[in-house]
């Protein structure tokens, strides 16, 4: 399973049933379940929900303002450190829509570890 990691929690956004992440990486799939990391913490796992190609310059105050808490040149400026000499107006970056997993799929990922703890004693 993939992992999706953040150094800083960006507007409290993990603390919320769906949060948006910026990235380089177009690797995540829709549909596909991420594990999710507070710089070392294991938040679980988490649904990528929607995907969307766009380029640095149409960033907009919502998409930022969501994302990070940021104006857009605030936000550019820590992609910029992110991602040294890599963000220019016309770079292409992803912007992933995550979600918690409902309470029903929680349970199910529960029982399925659980099994896998019994297996492996």
């Amino acid at each position: 399973m993939n992992s999706l990691t953040f150094s800083y929690n960006w507007n409290n956004k993990l603390n919320c049933s769906y949060f948006t992440t910026l990235r380089l990486s177009g690797r995540f799939q829709v549909g596909e379940w991420v594990l999710v990391y507070d710089k070392n913490k294991n938040l679980g796992r988490h649904r990528i929900e929607d995907k969307k190609r766009i380029k640095i310059k149409q960033l907009n105050s919502w998409i930022c303002g969501l994302d990070s808490g940021y104006t857009v040149a605030e936000t550019i400026r820590v992609l910029e450190r992110m991602y040294p000499n890599q963000i220019k107006p016309e770079t292409e970056i992803y912007l992933y829509l995550v979600r918690k997993p409902v309470k029903e799929e929680q349970k199910q990922f529960e029982q399925e570890e659980a099994g896998r703890q019994t297996s492996i004693v």
